[in-house]
């Protein structure tokens, strides 16, 4: 149930782009491209698996492990616990589920990529960094 809200959301944001930019298209579409583009979202999970797979450790290090992300940047005990949710969700999936959704909806609807990624990084991108901020306040509140 979760699931189906948070594949909604994208879902709606985008929607609303293309419905305010005039593009012809249903809802039930554009829930299809993030349908497949969520697929992205599975590579990190198998790169955990493989990794923990050989790499036996304690169930901190599993929380911690974040693959190509801005937070395996940065050493985990000099970090407040407030920033563990934004630099893990700044990843290098999340920014090809981007240009995968603008691809993608550029395809279907035979436009530029260009014109798609408008629409995708002002729809749904700020929402994202909206949302991101609102759960770092969460965590501030909770800390």
């Amino acid at each position: 149930m979760i699931q189906l809200i948070a594949l909604n959301i994208p879902a709606m944001l985008i929607y609303l782009g293309l419905y305010l930019a005039k593009y012809e298209i249903s809802y039930k579409k554009v829930f299809g491209v993030v349908l497949i583009s969520e697929f992205v979202f599975f590579i990190p999970l198998l790169i955990k698996i493989i990794w923990f797979s050989f790499h036996p450790v304690s169930m901190e290090a599993v929380r911690l492990f974040s693959p190509l992300s801005l937070f395996s940047l940065f050493d985990p005990e000099s970090l407040q616990e407030w920033l563990f949710y934004p630099l893990k969700v700044l990843n290098i999936f999340e920014v090809i589920y981007w240009i995968l959704l603008a691809f993608l909806l550029a395809k279907y609807l035979k436009s530029s990529l260009d014109s798609m990624l408008k629409i995708v990084l002002g729809y749904y991108v700020s929402f994202f960094f909206c949302w991101v901020v609102f759960v770092m306040f969460i965590s501030l509140g909770n800390s």
